[in-house]
């Protein structure tokens, strides 16, 4: 049998997969906005009270070899009519 799921399993899962939703979001209004080049996205986690809040920083970067914009940045190559790959 399995052990029980904790409080702290289930906040990371969910993060996960609001990170994953925001990222999402983010890659798609920069494709739409037609910009072609690269984008750092991270999370920043706050914590309000009781809550943990996550909001998703970016940055428009000059380079595919440019330095990170943070240390828990993933980069995306975005071209349009191809669309989005993460290259890092």
């Amino acid at each position: 049998m399995l052990p029980p799921i904790t409080e702290h399993e289930k906040a990371l899962y969910t993060l996960k997969l609001q990170l994953q939703k925001a990222t999402e979001e983010l890659l798609s209004e920069v494709y739409e906005a037609g910009y072609t080049g690269y984008v750092d996205i991270w999370p920043v986690i706050k914590t309000n009270k009781k809550q943990l809040i996550m909001e998703v920083e970016s940055k428009k970067v000059l380079l595919a070899v440019s330095p990170m914009s943070h240390n828990e940045a993933m980069r995306y190559h975005i071209q349009q009519g191809k669309g989005c790959k993460r290259i890092k």
